[in-house]
């Protein structure tokens, strides 16, 4: 990682920031295909502030297009 790449979050931050029910959660929707785009450093998953904006927009557009 370098300043380059932008800021990364840990799984942990990821969950604060959006105020998901759990760790767990977070990695369901992973699974699922519906959770952001995450990195491996070693046995660590970071997401980049990028990838979390476009997952944010995905979300935002699924919204308006069920409504």
């Amino acid at each position: 990682m370098n300043e380059a790449d932008g800021e990364w979050l840990t799984a942990p931050e990821v969950v604060a920031r959006y105020k998901l029910r759990s760790l767990g959660a977070l990695y369901a929707m992973r699974t699922r295909g519906k959770g952001p785009r995450g990195h491996r450093f070693g046995r660590e998953l970071r997401f980049r502030e990028d990838d979390l904006r476009a997952w944010e927009a995905q979300r935002a557009e699924r919204t308006r297009v069920r409504a």
